[in-house]
């Protein structure tokens, strides 16, 4: 997109509800200056760039290094599963066993368990991610790119998990590589998407790999951080749109301001989904401008 004010957003032209929503959920994805200590540069994260230049792109604030707060923000402690369920909407949860147990109990609940379909991939056995960065990425995608295929679902999380834990590990070489493998899970899984003229909710629950050194102290960082996280709406009606009028040049979202936080992603796939979430959820809807 071009970057230019004039550019056309999408609160001037309002969509009707897509056959699938999907909801890519890279855990580990911060946003930051491209720096020595940030993995996630444009080098290894090549498909990243281009959807953050050609669809809406925004990025949107953390306020909590807690996991379960994180993850209790982005799927109202299950209360987006539970409209999904009330409303007839065919849902399906995607995942390595590390993540598990997050995405059921903040995003499903456990009294709806049984009402959603979820595919749980087991997480590799190793001393260290770092000498396996993949994980079971090519498992997730095999499983999220059938799931797609079927038309099963008209909603699907696909909950990504290596490069969040192989940042843990400290060692930068193999968190590149995970950021590598995660790009190219990206553009497989958005080519899908379009295919089936959906629309590809791109996020994440926080950021780590952004800031694997800190280029102050030059020393390893294994934490998660509170830079802000991405999000970037992928879809054949929302190519060049923007978000507000507001575009990242040239694909990079560290020149941009936050436009909302975590609680507002499950009110935004819940706009896209046309449900009425003005009772039990709080975020808004970042497809529209209020």
């Amino acid at each position: 997109m071009s970057g230019e004010s004039s550019t056309q957003k999408i609160s001037d032209d309002p969509l009707s509800r897509p056959q699938l929503v999907v909801f890519l959920l890279l855990d580990g994805w911060g946003i930051a200056p491209e720096s020595e200590g940030n993995a996630i540069n444009h080098k290894n994260s090549k498909n990243f760039i281009n959807f953050a230049s050609e669809y809406p792109a925004a990025i949107l604030k953390v306020d909590d290094l807690s996991e379960a707060k994180r993850y209790s923000a982005l799927g109202s402690e299950g209360k987006f599963c539970q409209l999904l369920f009330e409303q007839g909407i065919k849902q399906a949860y995607i995942t390595e066993s590390e993540k598990a147990s997050a995405v059921l109990a903040y995003f499903v609940g456990q009294e709806n368990e049984d009402k959603i379909e979820s595919k749980i991939i087991s997480s590799p056995i190793c001393d260290s991610y770092n000498l396996n960065p993949e994980m079971s990425l090519d498992e997730v995608g095999r499983v999220a790119v059938k799931a797609i295929r079927e038309n099963k679902a008209q909603f699907i999380l696909i909950s990504i998990a290596n490069l969040d834990l192989v940042s843990t590990s400290g060692d930068f070489a193999a968190i590149q590589k995970a950021v590598q493998k995660v790009d190219n899970f990206i553009g497989k899984i958005a080519e899908e998407v379009l295919l089936k003229k959906g629309v590809l909710l791109i996020s994440s629950a926080g950021g780590n790999a952004e800031k694997s050194i800190d280029v102050v102290t030059e020393l390893i960082n294994k934490e998660n951080t509170l830079n802000p996280i991405p999000f970037l709406v992928v879809g054949t009606d929302y190519k060049g749109l923007s978000l507000f009028g507001k575009d990242a040049p040239g694909g990079d979202l560290s020149l941009l301001s936050p436009i909302g936080n975590l609680a507002d992603i499950p009110a935004t796939l819940l706009g896209l989904l046309k449900v009425d979430n003005s009772v039990m959820i709080k975020g808004k809807n970042l497809l529209e401008e209020k």
